[in-house]
């Protein structure tokens, strides 16, 4: 993402009347440099490079942005919960259940099938998709 993102962002919370201080222009900043999910303690620590910025801001600008609608809840592992802009791309976000490792894979075609199943089901996606997986044991001859 760029800093016209992170400019875009600030504009959504602007016209929801919300203040953008330096504290909360440097969160925006690094979540819209964000390439993969993030939870609130990385994007703290992201997001004092450009200044000192408190934990709490963190939190409220995540849930801030949530609300506005721009940003969702894209995974969660134990007590952490990762973040990621909306509608950026069509990703399922992977979390290693023995590594707690999360990124994010395009698959369109299985998001296409998902929101089809939801639909005849009677639902749609509140929010994105998380799917816990764990790698595959390697195979003898099999090349990564």
């Amino acid at each position: 993402m760029t800093a016209s993102s992170a400019e875009r962002l600030a504009g959504v919370l602007k016209a929801r009347g919300h203040l953008v201080n330096p504290e909360r222009a440097a969160v925006l900043r690094a979540f819209a440099a964000a390439d993969r999910p993030v939870h609130a303690e990385q994007l703290w620590l992201d997001a004092r490079r450009h200044g000192p910025v408190s934990r709490a801001t963190v939190s409220r600008t995540l849930n801030l942005l949530r609300d506005a609608g721009v940003a969702e809840l894209s995974a969660r592992d134990g007590r952490r919960h990762y973040f990621s802009l909306k509608g950026a791309a069509r990703r399922i976000t992977l979390v290693d259940a023995s590594a707690g490792a999360v990124r994010q894979i395009e698959a369109p075609d299985a998001l296409d099938a998902l929101h089809a199943a939801l639909a005849q089901a009677g639902f749609a996606l509140a929010e994105g998709v998380e799917v816990r997986v764990t790698p595959l044991p390697a195979r003898p001859g099999l090349q990564a």
